[in-house]
């Protein structure tokens, strides 16, 4: 059996639970759980409203908690390799701390303590070999983000703890304004609150209710038209380890980041 048979299989698993929940996610898209509405009040204000008419099933948390399990296991597949690789035995008193070491962004470390994690690395896993964990360790991922708790090897790691001590909650979707147009060439004499700005990456979980936007227009142009665009999307909790990312894309980039660290590895361990 190759060395790396253990790692694809579980990358493989997760691939399965993440196809188990695109069929879910299709059958809730297919029963139009989000929408807006605009209302008129008596000051001229136009508000934006979202409409919430689904929950998300309570099973899918139990889902990404699955494909998220399988991706650390397939991370730490790949460390018990190389470690073995590198001259270690199973019945060393050291083979059970043997993991994929993941660097926690929050908590940087001193110089002292960098070398010193380096050291362990070289010394358990190869000098090659922890040249590319360090390397992997700063990989932005496929949106480049720059909170570097969203990278996906730190991604992973988190979620993972997350899931073993409670549930990966997911909203009942987030939305984000994508276009905004106010007019026909004729001004807006007044723009009082904007809760979302056009091109605002930010993200805003919405519950049935919730004000997505609203615009006081000038009293000589109370009815100038008003184009907008809002995109709606299963995502992370804004307070979990996923900070309000899509859902499925960012389960897929992580299975992607992966499967790429392992074909990394794989020359080490021919």
């Amino acid at each position: 059996m190759a060395k790396l048979d253990g790692a694809r299989s579980k990358v493989l698993r997760a691939k399965e639970h993440l196809r188990s929940l695109l069929v879910k996610h299709q059958e809730f898209h297919g029963l139009n759980p989000f929408g807006v509405v605009v209302e008129l009040n008596p000051t001229g204000e136009k508000i934006w409203r979202a409409r919430v008419s689904q929950a998300i099933p309570s099973e899918w948390s139990a889902l990404v908690g699955d494909v998220v399990h399988n991706l650390h296991a397939a991370l730490d597949y790949v460390a018990w390799e190389l470690w073995i690789t590198n001259g270690g035995k199973p019945t060393d008193p050291e083979a059970i701390q043997i993991v994929f070491p993941v660097v926690d962004p929050s908590k940087t470390p001193a110089a002292v303590q960098q070398k010193a994690t380096l050291e362990q690395n070289q010394r358990r896993f190869g000098r090659t070999a922890a040249a590319l964990i360090d390397q992997l360790q700063l990989h932005p991922g496929r949106q480049g983000s720059a909170d570097p708790e969203l990278r996906p090897l730190f991604l992973v790691h988190k979620l993972d703890i997350w899931d073993k001590h409670r549930r990966l909650n997911v909203v009942g979707g987030t939305v984000q304004l994508q276009h905004l147009a106010i007019g026909q060439g004729a001004p807006v004499v007044d723009i009082e609150h904007l809760v979302i700005g056009g091109g605002d990456v930010r993200n805003v979980p919405i519950k049935d209710g919730t004000e997505l936007l609203r615009l006081k227009l000038g009293a000589q142009t109370p009815d100038v038209p008003v184009e907008q665009q809002f995109r709606t999307f299963v995502a992370f909790d804004q307070d979990g380890p996923g900070k309000g990312l899509p859902l499925i894309g960012t389960l897929d980039e992580l299975i992607s980041f992966t499967d790429e660290a392992i074909t990394l590895f794989a020359p080490l361990l021919k």
